[in-house]
């Protein structure tokens, strides 16, 4: 066991949305996006994003560097996918 008080796992809650005015600030006309989910170091994650567009997504190794992306194929608008990779 480690010391009291260190967490063992670390969790992240990614919230997506569509950003139509780029500023990152999910404002009122911008939509929240259910159904998305997420890439952790190579892994396929489970989790997906609520009605208001966040998820939970739990196990992460705290302390250390992590690679997180957005599946761009579980948005089912295809005018949200990046036309190049």
């Amino acid at each position: 066991m480690g010391p009291p008080g260190i967490a063992r796992t670390a969790t992240f809650q990614p919230h997506v949305f569509e950003d139509v005015d780029g500023d990152g600030i999910q404002g009122a006309a911008e939509p929240a996006i259910e159904g998305a989910s997420f890439l952790v170091d190579s892994s396929l994650r489970r989790e997906t994003t609520t009605a208001g567009g966040r998820a939970q997504i739990g196990g992460i190794v705290p302390n250390r560097r992590v690679y997180m992306a957005l599946r761009l194929a579980t948005l089912t608008d295809l005018q949200l996918r990046r036309l190049t990779p």
